[in-house]
């Protein structure tokens, strides 16, 4: 049977896209069930190359977050136009979320809900034997003109078990690049996911695709993957992209040491965002010393009773710690804050501005709160305020719109904040002076168009 493996074109685009790891993998497991595997990825590939591929293809399959939903529905809309019979999937976050008003699209015959490897491999066999789907955990199917939604999947107990990425299926790695063009060296970059799962509960996260229970690869396993993306795919920087890498700080200890101990010692960074209150001096000196340059720390707000009212348990006063000690190592920090969450008001976003500037890392991502379907802030801007946009029209994370009102928060309000945050940090002429003579900078000049620069520093 062929499968064809669609990623949708982003919201905000790159210059140069992440590479969709998600997919990587779930190609990976399907090619070495038996499949005849293609994935199109369309920040790269043209829909010319995807309407060639689609007659070839018994089943489409594609990937999908919110802000990206109406774009993905066009896409299968087109392949089942293209050839009728084909199977079409759809998975990612939205169908998890919302599994039954997905599955009233004419156009899409059946999602994935949570971690897909396993539920994904069960639906294609299921398929290509010409049974229906009922003993496929973790599936949104139809049948009789029914929609049924079959109970979830187990997760994973051991990631060991997975292969690795399959980076074969994808345009060359050299079309792909890493968070943070404008601020990063720009080097042939293989991102590894670590660990899946988070033991957190913030009010703006949806966590059914990896699930609340943090489930870690062995250091091994991670560090035989950095060998293999280091020796076979050339890599010559590593993105750590877990959404928790160092939770367990011995564990995160221990691939520094096989890193090193290795000699796979390439520039690598954390550009998802580690916990501030998991970081040791010890762990701080052994990152610089395996190779790392750059750390991200999802702060979210400068007001501490915020913090707590999101369930984020970070103590702030930890945070500066923190980024004390990064800027004694010599490790650069990005920090991720967000403006607008549940009981903000002018004064607390005020506060989170003055704190950026406290902790000064050398980059900063301000976003605007979103209520994405599944997650606790959807249920409460569902309940007590106001979704403002479908979501054909649903922003995206960095674009500084607002989706949403909330009490005092309005988008009026939401938006001006996000605009000042972005001004009041990065026109601070010590932090311009600072700029001026920073090479990559003026390397990275070159590349983009002075309206993408904007964006990045000053929240245009």
């Amino acid at each position: 049977m062929n499968v064809l493996l669609i990623y949708p074109k982003a919201a905000v685009s790159e210059d140069l896209p992440l590479l969709p790891l998600g997919l990587a993998y779930l190609g990976r497991v399907i090619e070495q069930s038996g499949y005849n595997v293609k994935v199109i990825d369309l920040n790269i590939q043209s829909e010319l190359e995807l309407e060639k591929l689609v007659p070839w293809a018994d089943l489409a399959g594609i990937s999908t977050v919110t802000f990206a939903y109406h774009n993905s529905k066009s896409i299968l809309e087109k392949v089942k136009r293209i050839k009728p019979n084909i199977f079409t999937v759809m998975g990612g976050p939205h169908p998890a979320s919302l599994p039954a008003e997905v599955l009233k699209e004419k156009f899409i015959d059946a999602i994935i809900m949570g971690e897909g490897e396993v539920s994904f491999k069960n639906l294609c066999n299921c398929i290509k034997a010409g049974q229906t789907l009922d003993s496929v955990r973790g599936a949104g199917y139809k049948k009789n003109s029914n929609i049924v939604i079959n109970p979830p999947e187990t997760f994973i107990a051991n990631l060991d078990d997975l292969p690795f990425p399959a980076y074969h299926l994808f345009p060359d790695l050299s079309n792909y690049s890493s968070y943070g063009q404008a601020i990063n060296v720009q080097r042939r970059e293989v991102r590894i996911i670590t660990s899946r799962g988070c033991p957190y509960d913030c009010v703006f996260c949806f966590k059914s695709i990896y699930g609340n229970n943090w489930r870690a690869r062995s250091a091994k396993n991670v560090v035989d993957e950095w060998a293999w993306a280091v020796k076979e795919h050339k890599a010559e920087q590593i993105a750590i992209v877990d959404d928790t890498f160092n939770i367990d700080i011995k564990r995160a200890l221990e691939i520094c040491n096989l890193v090193i101990s290795r000699d796979l010692i390439v520039p690598w960074h954390a550009p998802n965002g580690i916990r501030a209150d998991r970081i040791t001096e010890e762990l701080l000196v052994k990152m610089k010393k395996s190779g790392c340059f750059r750390l991200s720390f999802g702060v979210e707000s400068g007001c501490q009773e915020i913090v707590d009212g999101i369930d984020k348990k970070l103590d702030l006063k930890k945070v500066e710690e923190t980024f004390r000690l990064c800027k004694k190592t010599g490790i650069k920090t990005a920090a991720f804050f967000i403006l607008g969450l549940p009981g903000e008001n002018y004064r607390t976003m005020k506060k989170t501005i003055a704190f950026a500037k406290k902790l000064n890392p050398e980059h900063v991502h301000f976003t605007i709160a979103s209520p994405f379907p599944g997650t606790r802030l959807y249920n409460l801007v569902k309940k007590d305020g106001k979704l403002l946009r479908d979501w054909a029209n649903f922003a995206g994370l960095f674009d500084g719109t607002a989706n949403f009102q909330l009490g005092e928060l309005t988008p009026e309000l939401m938006e001006k904040m996000w605009r000042k945050a972005y001004r009041s940090f990065y026109l601070r002429p010590g932090f311009i002076i600072k700029k001026i003579f920073d090479p990559t900078v003026w390397r990275n000049i070159k590349k983009y168009k002075p309206s993408k620069l904007f964006h990045y520093f000053l929240g245009g």
